[in-house]
């Protein structure tokens, strides 16, 4: 190594010392991909009862010894899998999160971020030409790739939705529309609490068919409707309903379409109805918190409009709307991605 070469390795070196947080950044994907890799070839589903060996493993998932060690290996590094003397086999971290049957599963998490991984990685493209290289429509084209999209919802909905679920308890309910509903997660806390709630869940077709699947076993599943449209095309009934969900909703599209879809939400409400928007929410510097910096980001990945807003455009389009005594919420403050939920009333 000549000197010129030699001091700009010692500066690097320093510069990453001083500031790990380069190194962390820059070397993060290698962790992630890693992950990603393992839980897709359902690495963890194999290991999840007993050791294997090396050889045992690479010829039941058709991988090549070679970089099999190499991925193991890391994966132990991670802290994901643990090496004894008969081979590998999960520690407790990846039982309790990686496999597709457990109750704080990330399984179909991964799985969703990875299948977005490609679109990450033209994020210079997207840069320069503000359109993604593929948008969200192509993407629930793929089967597969909706069911994680689905089931991720689902995995993510769990702790929000009893927040949501209890901040609106003060809130007289009898019927109730879930715009975008996924998975139906949110709905289904309602149903839970309320006995004679009738909730009505809109969604695409190709996404309904996996929300039915899972709710049609509840003991609430004959008191909830169906509309298999696009939230754009769907024609809502006016003054029918006490609530208005839309959760992660508005994030998609851009501020035009959110207005006129809140003002088909305000008119299918009864008097006293509510709107209630939960979404990631920005400040008014639009750099914090850094989730939903960093969403605006990702959803320029799959759409042209979609981006985090600011808490206070959130409430200013709930009172264009005609909205009145707009609430707030914080949900899951104490998380990375904590989330916020604006409440109007109709009067």
């Amino acid at each position: 190594m000549n000197n010129k070469n030699a001091s700009i390795f010692a500066s690097l070196s320093k510069s990453t010392s001083i500031c790990p947080k380069i190194s962390d950044l820059v070397l993060g994907y290698r962790s992630a991909k890693i992950l990603f890799t393992a839980v897709e070839l359902n690495l963890f589903e194999y290991l999840r009862k007993a050791p294997k060996s090396l050889k045992q493993i690479t010829k039941h998932l058709s991988i090549d010894p070679r970089v099999g060690k190499f991925i193991l290996n890391a994966l132990v590094s991670l802290n994901f899998l643990n090496k004894i003397s008969k081979g590998y086999i999960n520690n407790s971290v990846s039982n309790q999160f990686l496999l597709k049957g457990s109750p704080d599963s990330f399984y179909h998490t991964l799985r969703y971020q990875n299948a977005l991984y490609s679109s990450w990685s033209e994020l210079t493209a997207i840069v320069k030409t503000g359109k993604p290289q593929k948008p969200l429509g192509e993407w629930l084209s793929n089967g597969m790739f909706t069911e994680d999209y689905i089931l991720t919802m689902l995995e993510i909905a769990k702790q929000p939705a009893k927040e949501i679920v209890s901040a609106l308890s003060n809130h007289k309910t009898e019927k109730m529309l879930d715009v975008g509903a996924g998975p139906g997660m949110y709905s289904a806390g309602f149903l839970k609490k309320y006995p004679k709630l009738e909730v009505t869940l809109l969604d695409l077709p190709s996404t309904l068919i996996y929300t039915k699947k899972i709710h049609s076993q509840k003991n609430y599943a004959n008191r909830i409707r169906y509309i298999e449209s696009s939230y754009h095309d769907a024609d809502f009934p006016e003054n029918q309903y006490d609530l208005v969900l839309l959760s992660h909703v508005l994030h998609n599209e851009g501020e035009i379409e959110n207005k006129e879809l809140l003002k088909k939400a305000f008119k299918s409400l009864r008097s006293n109805g509510k709107i209630a928007i939960h979404d990631f929410c920005l400040d008014k510097t639009e750099c914090n918190p850094i989730f939903g910096a960093l969403y605006s980001v990702h959803m320029s990945t799959y759409t042209e409009k979609g981006a985090a807003y600011r808490k206070d455009q959130f409430i200013k389009w709930l009172k264009d709307t005609g909205c009145t005594r707009i609430e707030t919420y914080d949900i899951c403050r104490k998380t990375f991605n904590a989330s916020n939920l604006m409440v109007g009333t109709k009067l």
